[in-house]
């Protein structure tokens, strides 16, 4: 299972409750999950105009509603009883009794707009990706039609089926087995239409979607602790692979480079690495997991020190008529490095075995921590101020005093 989860949902789940954005709310909880990295959400351009139709079109009944309601107030039509008569009442009255927001009421226009903006809020707190229509094939939602393929089949009202139709195709058009999707629906007309696409889940509410996040995410923390108990085992390989076989997984290049191209630096032909030390191993991602197979990116840094050897062509002398080079030096430099590189894994649930490990570490001018020639190597440049030893590269501790010294302070 991989996260986050994709989603979508249609327009009747929307409306099953109660457009409801609130803080609280059952459609709000959708936010929190985006925010938690739980789920991305997709929705068809046809969801997000059914929608907003149906808050314009609410928002204008409410207000219709209301103003028929105090004109009411205001003309004296206050109760059903025929045999009484009651008198017109003026707004400062009503303002008086505490109801003067009614006095305030927007047009049908302006409560469209604040409806709008009210469903436009929640849906960029969705962070949605919208599917649009672009990539359907009208000529394959006809031959269903014709054919009475789901989502039409026998329905009198074939001509409503359409947007389930194209719907349907959006998603089978985006989605797949190695991207699957959770559809929220309770349209029969939609699940009759995915029923033979295998990578999507349907639910009928968001509730059965957010038991099954609880549950994943319970079963979600237990394989985190699976991991992290393995990060031993994991790192000790890891630490073996680059002390055996250095070669095969760091590639270290000597060369600077800026945007325009190489600046300098050295083209080494020789390479051997020591003092290899690794550290900071810990979960980046969990990729993906099953009944049997647990996928996951390690976050894993690396100090080593790399002896650097390369023939000093600019300082030699060509011979035009030997055809070769006189007082060619071959130069050695220490480099030091500190690289962060990921780290995949692959675990046995089961028996909790590491069925694959793989990673490669890159060394350059952003890894570099320094470069030394060897004739500078062992120059001493300070004065351990505890014991009084020059301190060369050789003997640095790091923090001023000899390597000696250092773990004093």
């Amino acid at each position: 299972m991989r996260k986050p989860l994709n989603i979508t949902f249609d327009t009747n789940i929307f409306d099953e409750n109660n457009f409801d954005l609130s803080d609280n709310s059952t459609l709000s909880q959708l936010t929190k999950y985006v925010n938690q990295g739980d789920v991305t959400v997709f929705l068809s351009n046809i969801v997000i105009g059914e929608m907003k139709q149906h808050c314009q079109e609410y928002a204008g009944l409410i207000s219709s509603k209301i103003r028929r309601n105090r004109s009411e107030i205001q003309q004296g039509i206050l109760s059903n009883d025929k045999t009484k008569e009651y008198h017109r009442v003026s707004d400062s009255f009503v303002e008086a009794i505490g109801y003067s927001y009614i006095l305030k009421i927007p047009d049908k226009d302006k409560a469209a707009e604040l409806a709008l903006n009210y469903l436009d809020k929640f849906l960029n707190s969705l962070e949605i990706s919208i599917l649009d229509s672009a990539s359907v094939s009208v000529d394959d939602i006809f031959e269903d039609y014709f054919y009475k393929k789901p989502p039409f089949e026998e329905s009198e009202k074939k001509k409503n089926e359409f947007p389930d139709a194209v719907i349907a195709t959006q998603i089978k058009n985006n989605f797949s087995t190695d991207n699957p999707i959770f559809v929220i629906t309770k349209d029969a007309g939609l699940k009759k239409a995915l029923e033979d696409a295998v990578y999507c889940s349907i639910f009928s509410s968001l509730k059965e979607l957010y038991d099954y996040i609880s549950k994943l995410k319970e079963e979600y923390s237990n394989i985190v602790g699976i991991i992290n108990q393995l990060l031993p085992e994991v790192t000790q390989k890891i630490q073996c692979r680059l002390e055996d076989e250095p070669d095969n997984y760091i590639t270290l290049n000597g060369l600077d480079y800026d945007r325009k191209g190489i600046i300098g630096g050295f083209d080494y032909d020789d390479i051997s690495y020591s003092n290899i030390n690794l550290n900071d191993v810990s979960i980046f991602s969990l990729d993906y997991y099953d009944q049997e197979k647990i996928s996951t990116t390690l976050r894993c840094c690396v100090t080593v020190n790399a002896i650097c050897n390369y023939d000093d062509y600019d300082h030699a002398i060509w011979d035009s008529e030997e055809k070769d080079y006189f007082f060619l030096d071959n130069i050695t430099n220490y480099e030091y490095h500190k690289a962060h590189f990921a780290c995949s894994v692959e675990f046995n649930r089961n028996t909790e075995e590491i069925s694959s490990l793989k990673f490669h570490i890159y060394l350059g001018g952003d890894s570099r921590i320094s470069r030394y020639k060897e004739s500078d190597f062992s120059q001493p440049y300070a004065i351990c101020p505890d014991c009084g030893k020059e301190i060369s590269h050789l003997n640095d501790g790091g923090n001023g005093f000899c390597i000696d010294c250092a773990p004093e302070h």
